[in-house]
C-alpha cells in the first residue's frame, strides 16, 4: 500500500488547524454579539408606604346581580335608594302610587 506523503500529512495540519482557528474566531464574535440583559437598579430593603394611581377604562360588574320585581305595577312616587345603596330583607325600597294599586281590586266582584 501507498503511505501518504509528508507534504500532503503537513498541509491536512495546516487546514486541520486553520478550520480550528476558524471556529475559535466564530465562537468569539457570537458570544460578543449576545445581548447584555437590562440595566436594573437594587436598593437596599426599607419599610414606606407606595402609592400608586392607576387610570383606567372598562366597565365594572357586580359579583351577583339580583333581579327585583313588584307583585303589583304602578307609578313610583317615592324612591328611597339610589343605585348602589345596601339594602336589607323586608326594607322598603320605593312607595307606588296608592290610586293605581287599589284600582284593581275595587273591580274584584265579592260573594
Amino acid at each position: 500500500m501507498a503511505t501518504s506523503s509528508p507534504k500532503r500529512k503537513k498541509t491536512l495540519l495546516y487546514a486541520l488547524i486553520g478550520l480550528l482557528a476558524l471556529l475559535v474566531v466564530a465562537a468569539v464574535v457570537k458570544a460578543r454579539q449576545k445581548p447584555k440583559g437590562e440595566t436594573v437598579t437594587v436598593e437596599n430593603v426599607q419599610r414606606r408606604t407606595i402609592r400608586e394611581t392607576v387610570s383606567a377604562s372598562g366597565k365594572i360588574f357586580p359579583e351577583i346581580e339580583v333581579k327585583i320585581s313588584s307583585d303589583v305595577s304602578g307609578e313610583i312616587v317615592e324612591l328611597y335608594v339610589k343605585e348602589g345603596d345596601s339594602v336589607t330583607v323586608g326594607q322598603v325600597l320605593a312607595k307606588l302610587n296608592p290610586t293605581n294599586t287599589r284600582a284593581p281590586s275595587s273591580r274584584v266582584k265579592r260573594p
